[in-house]
């Protein structure tokens, strides 16, 4: 081999390297994004869920649907038409409005945003058929712009 083989292999395979060393660069890139785009996903699902778990008038709220509490009972807070009793106690409205605040951005960033997949927002399913569970529930979302975790229930059954 001569000095000008060597000369135009190394003029042939430098751009060959060249090239090779961006695509590898390329997919790394995009691997990494998307182990911390999945990251992302987790930390925020996390978030609600812990959440739920923190907060004292979701609790009442939360209490309530499980049919838990002796001293009150969803149509002891919710009208026929869906909107709060006057007499309902504040904690309990505070609460609702909480957790369907909470159930309308997961189902947004599943339904509008398309970011959460329907096997991420089963973990809150339970949530979802609680709601769907009580027809005044379901008013006072179709009246109070909740409609998503309406839908949202009714694609997780």
């Amino acid at each position: 081999m001569s000095l000008s083989d060597c000369a135009d292999v190394a003029q042939i395979a430098t751009p060959v390297v060249a090239v090779l060393s961006f695509v590898f660069a390329f997919v790394r890139y995009f691997q990494a994004r998307s182990r911390e785009h999945r990251w992302k996903k987790t930390e925020f699902i996390f978030d609600q869920a812990k959440l739920i778990d923190q907060d004292r008038e979701m609790n009442y709220a939360i209490a309530v649907l499980s049919d838990a509490r002796e001293d009150c009972a969803v149509n002891d807070l919710f009208e026929m038409d869906g909107e709060f009793q006057k007499a309902a106690d504040s904690k309990y409205k505070l609460g609702f409005e909480k957790l369907l605040n909470l159930l309308d951005r997961l189902a947004y960033a599943h339904l509008h945003a398309k970011v959460l997949e329907e096997e991420e927002m089963k973990n809150f399913l339970w949530y979802y058929a609680q709601v769907l569970e009580f027809p005044r529930i379901v008013k006072h979302c179709e009246r109070n712009g909740f409609k998503d975790v309406v839908e949202m229930g009714k694609r997780l059954k």
